[in-house]
């Protein structure tokens, strides 16, 4: 009863109730008072008086239906009742239309439906601006999730002024912290740098929290980026040590990772490796939230491919798939998408790798970065099917996205006959300084391929050497198949058949094993010219014909008609 009370109450119902029978009490007075001066009949003053009762009536039903009608729900059985705020809860709709909306979607957050989230929050704000810090913070939340970057930095900075005005400057240091991340993220350095220190001064009063943790990791990735690698390592212990202090399992795992990832950084991949796998152990565990475990499964996919090491990318992508089909409302499914394109390509299903990687393109259009990882492997697919033109296009794609477009747009500029151009962009990209050996030694194959195709026999025993080297800092099978491939090429050139054949046959073992159908036909292709250079022609038409078999395949159709250029001689 009490409860059908509150809401005639919220119609104000009861509101016009009163108010009429205060008129009506009025009116009956005078009619009193008029009908006995001027001797009215009784039956015009009983009429009067059921007017006014029907009059009530009336009243209250135009009331009732006005609430109703204005976007008030109607009463809600005790079944289906929306779950409703608590009583302390000072998150107060300022119309009724409006407090459906904030309940529909305060209840999407609870159950992690973003995109109802989104839908609900942002109609509510519509409708008025939202004021209250939980429900801004919550909006803002749900439209990271489903990669709206924009909106989700714009509303944090609006739940950051509420809760410095409410005087909780932990979660509006916090929120900073997450403001700064994504406007790195997203290559708006100056922007990240003033919300950096918007954080700093909001938390710099505060006793330590696990706010002060995610500030100074915060740090620790700055100076990582900026190559200052001993920094980095400090403060990512000081992180682990601050998650240690208030127990936050994100806070630790965080910390092993960047750990691992700055030791590798360092040369010392046997020290870093097993804390990143530590990392990715506890994620997959179901032990970190939500947010952290998603980072920690891109660092980790991010490390393997900086690493070469497919094998290990492989059997983690595996796992982080599956944990990724559970958000399909998130951006997760399509970071998870972009990393399963690159494996595929890799084992030789092109169609669907290239399906993969598109798809991963329209869903992270917002995530610029990687969305510009998904069309470089676009790129490169196309460029091995021949499609040049569309490779080009997918390329400048990634350019504009943010992900340089090396050592793929070199190497189509050389198929294409323009080799001075080809030599001058990865010269270019290989002047950068800032690259660590892993990311170089991406490039420099393209520059062996370039320099051999040139006849520049010392530039190419340059790049080998260096790629060499980083091999033995950073060791994985892929990487050791590529030094073996590229030395092959380059002792062809330099008439040292036998080493070519030794090398040859090295890098056609390795692809295989690793399970690289493309670069397995290709090694194969420099075995069959150094087989070709003794005169001995039927070794090299045994390879020959493998290496046509596997490229009819993949679609493979440049490589292909090379092979059948062979075949011909």
């Amino acid at each position: 009863m009490h409860f059908v009370f509150e809401r005639l109450n919220d119609r104000k119902v009861v509101q016009w109730a009163i108010a009429y029978l205060a008129v009506a009490w009025v009116a009956i007075q005078l009619v009193d008072v008029l009908g006995d001066q001027f001797e009215w009949p009784l039956e015009v003053q009983k009429g009067i008086t059921w007017v006014l009762v029907v009059g009530f009536v009336a009243t209250i039903l135009t009331a009732f239906l006005h609430g109703i009608s204005s976007g008030e729900a109607p009463l809600p059985s005790a079944k289906n009742q929306a779950p409703t705020a608590p009583a302390t809860d000072r998150r107060v709709a300022n119309s009724p239309g409006q407090a459906r909306l904030l309940s529909e979607g305060r209840a999407a957050v609870e159950r992690r439906a973003w995109r109802d989230a989104v839908e609900a929050l942002t109609a509510a704000d519509a409708t008025e601006k939202l004021s209250a810090a939980e429900d801004l913070d919550g909006l803002a939340e749900a439209a990271w999730w489903t990669g709206d970057l924009d909106v989700a930095t714009s509303t944090r900075e609006r739940a950051v002024a509420a809760y410095v005005e409410r005087g909780d400057s932990e979660r509006a240091g916090l929120l900073a912290i997450r403001n700064a991340e994504d406007f790195a993220y997203q290559r708006a350095d100056s922007v990240a740098n003033g919300w950096l220190a918007r954080a700093e001064r909001l938390l710099v009063e505060e006793a330590e929290s696990v706010a002060h943790g995610h500030l100074q990791r915060l740090r620790s990735m700055r100076a990582m980026k900026h190559g200052d690698l001993d920094t980095a390592l400090t403060l990512a212990k000081e992180v682990h040590s601050v998650g240690e202090r208030h127990r936050d399992l994100d806070l630790q795992a965080l910390s092993l990772q960047d750990q691992g990832r700055i030791l590798i950084a360092l040369g010392q991949v046997e020290a870093g490796l097993p804390l990143v796998d530590e990392a990715m152990a506890s994620a997959v565990s179901g032990e970190l939230s939500l947010h952290t475990t998603g980072r920690v499964y891109c660092n980790m996919m991010e490390t393997c491919d900086k690493l070469s090491d497919f094998e290990r990318a492989s059997q983690w992508n595996d796992v982080g798939t599956k944990w990724c089909q559970d958000y399909t409302e998130s951006i997760f499914p399509g970071i998870c998408r972009v990393y399963r394109a690159k494996i595929l390509g890799l084992r030789g299903a092109w169609v669907e790798a290239q399906a993969e990687a598109l798809k991963a393109s329209e869903e992270l259009k917002h995530w610029l970065p990687v969305a510009g990882e998904a069309w470089y492997q676009i790129g490169e697919l196309r460029l091995r099917l021949g499609d040049l033109d569309a490779a080009e296009s997918a390329f400048h794609q990634a350019h504009e996205l943010g992900r340089e477009p090396f050592p793929g747009i070199a190497e189509l500029r050389w198929k294409k006959g323009h080799t001075d151009q080809a030599r001058s962009l990865i010269d270019s990209a290989l002047a950068n300084r800032a690259l660590d050996g892993p990311t170089r030694a991406r490039l420099l194959p393209t520059k062996i391929s370039i320099a051999v195709a040139g006849d520049d026999l010392a530039a190419a025993q340059e790049a080998l050497d260096k790629l060499s080297h980083i091999a033995d800092q950073y060791p994985s099978p892929a990487l050791s198949a590529t030094v073996a491939e590229q030395g092959a090429e380059v002792a062809l050139h330099a008439n040292r058949i036998d080493d070519a054949i030794w090398h040859a046959r090295a890098a056609i073992k390795e692809w295989a094993e690793v399970g690289f159908p493309f670069e397995t036909a290709r090694a194969r292709l420099t075995l069959a010219r150094s087989f070709l250079a003794t005169g001995d022609s039927a070794p090299a038409e045994l390879e020959l014909r493998a290496a046509k078999s596997a490229f009819e395949r993949l679609g493979a159709r440049p490589a292909i008609e090379e092979t059948l250029g062979l075949l011909a001689e």
